[in-house]
């Protein structure tokens, strides 16, 4: 069962800097009703995005990050030569590189929300990679008249 200092950690962590009594008894009701619809509580709290359904979601399930499972596979050791071979493929592919990395940025964020500080800097980061995306497809629309690339299959 959550506490009320628990419930306020759940409106800090939506973001809610500045909540009212009303917010914390949203929070115990929806808790006490058993209800497992996340959707449901933040539709009750006010305005929300799929960030606020995931954190809602991780805080619920009570997960925890999992910072211990990473590691660089052996093609990837050399991290300074994979920059630099990441850096002379052709821009479109380099973005589509950064979608795919959105992407599981995204799934990673949701499976550690739980963790608070570490699902915010992955949510960030996916953010990043997203305007990184964004940035290399321009350069691939600036490059495409004067280049005849391979495109990178997916």
């Amino acid at each position: 069962m959550k506490t009320k200092k628990e419930s306020l950690a759940l409106l800090f962590e939506l973001g809610m800097e500045y909540y009212t009594d009303r917010h914390v008894s949203i929070i115990e009701n929806f808790i006490a009703s058993g209800e497992k619809n996340c959707t449901k509580l933040l539709d009750q709290l006010g305005s929300w995005n799929q960030d606020d359904l995931i954190i809602a979601r991780g805080w619920f399930a009570g997960l925890k990050p999992n910072c211990s499972k990473h590691s660089i596979p052996d093609y990837l050791s050399d991290l300074k030569k994979v920059a630099s071979d990441l850096a002379d493929m052709p821009y479109d592919a380099v973005a589509e590189f950064f979608k795919h990395f959105e992407k599981k940025l995204i799934i990673d964020t949701g499976n550690d929300r739980a963790g608070g500080r570490v699902a915010t800097m992955l949510s960030a980061a996916s953010m990043k990679a997203e305007e990184m995306e964004e940035v290399f497809e321009k350069a691939a629309k600036i490059c495409k008249p004067y280049m005849n690339s391979k495109k990178l299959k997916s």
